[in-house]
């Protein structure tokens, strides 16, 4: 895996084909999420995957506003080019991307979906995706306690063990420093979402795979149930013996469903 680092983040890059961008979710970085299935999925796609600003060795944003990630993430696609190349593409070369994302990122493609409608063809949410209002009265309790933020996922894990099925074989040493690592851009990034408003758009145009642990108690299948009335065109695909942290548990599965999905056309 090539990793290329610029002013605005440090992307991770492996395999050819069609580019596939994964973005992680706020209890790690690209490498804690993705590293389990990127030997097989970069068979099949052109794999990018950047440490989000704030996370991992991507230097942060002026702010953590859901909209300003967003601006970041245009950037991003408009510069995907062929592996080879040292300069971006034109603006008439540019075509669409696979994007998918976990957690907080499949929030964010969520809405880069919606937004930037004829840059995605096909879109994979996992563990996340979900919307809420921004509160006055949540976004003041999560500067005053923002461990304790809740919302939607009934008030977030309580520790490491809460995110996954197994927590014995995978809540480990590894695991436990790379959550105290995203810690503070976890609670900055929980807060701006808190507070700041939505986008006007919403709704992907794009089909899209909600690839979920079943026994996911962070963000469980009711709220993959919301999400389908949301969107609509939508396929589920519930992973057994799998937790919030599906990709570290379940990588096998995890990328058959990916693959099959990403490459298939109807």
């Amino acid at each position: 895996m090539n990793e290329h680092v610029d002013s605005d983040a440090r992307v991770w890059r492996a395999g050819s084909g069609p580019p596939l961008v994964l973005l992680h979710g706020e209890f790690g970085d690209a490498s804690t999420y993705w590293g389990p299935i990127v030997g097989s999925v970069s068979e099949h796609f052109d794999l990018i995957l950047p440490d989000l600003p704030g996370f991992g060795e991507s230097p942060s944003l002026a702010d953590y506003r859901p909209q300003t990630y967003l601006f970041w993430l245009r950037q991003l696609a408009d510069a995907i080019g062929p592996e080879t190349s040292d300069q971006p593409p034109e603006p008439a070369a540019r075509s669409q991307i696979l994007l998918g994302g976990a957690g907080f990122g499949a929030t964010l493609a969520r809405l880069f979906a919606a937004r930037y409608y004829t840059r995605v063809s096909r879109l994979i949410l996992s563990g996340g995706g979900t919307l809420e209002r921004p509160s006055r009265l949540r976004g003041l309790f999560s500067r005053i306690a923002p461990g304790a933020v809740g919302g939607k996922r009934g008030g977030g894990p309580r520790s490491a063990d809460d995110l996954f099925y197994d927590p014995f074989r995978h809540a480990g040493p590894e695991f436990r420093r790379a959550l105290d690592r995203t810690r503070p851009a976890r609670e900055r990034v929980l807060q701006a979402c808190h507070e700041a408003p939505l986008p006007p758009q919403l709704t992907p145009m794009c089909t899209t795979l909600l690839l979920w642990g079943n026994e996911d108690r962070y963000c469980p299948l009711a709220t993959q149930q919301a999400i389908v009335g949301e969107i609509g065109d939508t396929r589920q695909v519930d992973i057994f013996e799998a937790g919030h942290m599906v990709t570290i548990e379940q990588p096998h599965r995890f990328s058959a469903h990916l693959i099959d999905f990403a490459a298939s056309r109807g």
